[in-house]
């Protein structure tokens, strides 16, 4: 084969389509860091098998939920953090009631035990106020007697005209001391209603030591009108 001008072309070099690029295969991501998560996992489980343990369930259990809480919070696997957590959260409150529970019988132990030791040194050295005898009590004083008083046995009666009536009796002078002044005893007299009617009196100016007066009261009311006849008082110097 000739050009027009009757040269021989060059020789040409068959061309080739370039090969396809190359895709490099896609490199693996770097896991996300799970330390803290595992950590707080196994604690979780270690914690949880302790439960029971007093004081040390509450010291894993307590670590356990810090990790597992650290963990949750950087993005760590949640799988592993959230068991982790949960379970040192149930180890922590069975040990806290584990812990109560020993605490309060070690409490009652004790007390029984002081009870017991106060009981046995009671029995063997005997208190003072086992052995002292209890002093008497002092009697009350007497109260002091009045130095008139009206004797028992008085009666009202009518008077020997039928008219009035007359309170007869005693006055006894309880004192060593003879009265020679004035003394005088006074009833009331009441009617049926209750109401007063008026009043009895007899008066004397001598009463020995140690003696006694017989009194006749003498009453200002119709003896038809007296239901009930009351001592008043005695007065005297």
């Amino acid at each position: 084969m000739s050009t027009p001008n009757g040269e021989q072309p060059p020789h040409i070099q068959p061309t080739y389509a370039p090969p396809p690029p190359q895709y490099a295969p896609p490199q693996p991501q770097p896991s996300a860091p799970k330390g803290l998560a595992v950590t707080a996992l196994v604690i979780g489980i270690v914690a949880f098998l302790l439960g029971l343990v007093p004081v040390l369930g509450i010291i894993l259990g307590l670590t356990g939920v810090v990790f597992g809480i650290v963990a949750l919070a950087m993005k760590q696997p949640r799988a592993f953090a959230l068991t982790g957590l949960i379970l040192a959260a149930l180890a922590l409150i069975t040990s806290c009631f584990t812990t109560a529970g020993l605490g309060a019988a070690v409490e009652s132990v004790a007390k029984e035990s002081a009870a017991s030791q106060g009981a046995e040194q009671s029995g063997a050295e005997p208190s003072e106020s086992a052995t002292t005898a209890p002093e008497p009590e002092e009697e009350a004083p007497p109260a002091p007697r009045e130095r008139l008083t009206l004797d028992e046995g008085w009666s009202a009666a009518a008077d020997e005209y039928g008219f009035s009536a007359v309170v007869t009796g005693y006055v006894s002078n309880n004192s060593d001391k003879a009265i020679t002044n004035y003394v005088q005893i006074t009833f009331d007299t009441y009617d049926a209603a209750g109401a007063n009617l008026g009043t009895c009196l007899a008066n004397t100016n001598t009463i020995d030591a140690n003696g006694k007066w017989k009194f006749e009261a003498h009453c200002f009311d119709a003896i038809d009108e007296i239901a009930e006849v009351r001592f008043k008082e005695i007065t005297g110097f």
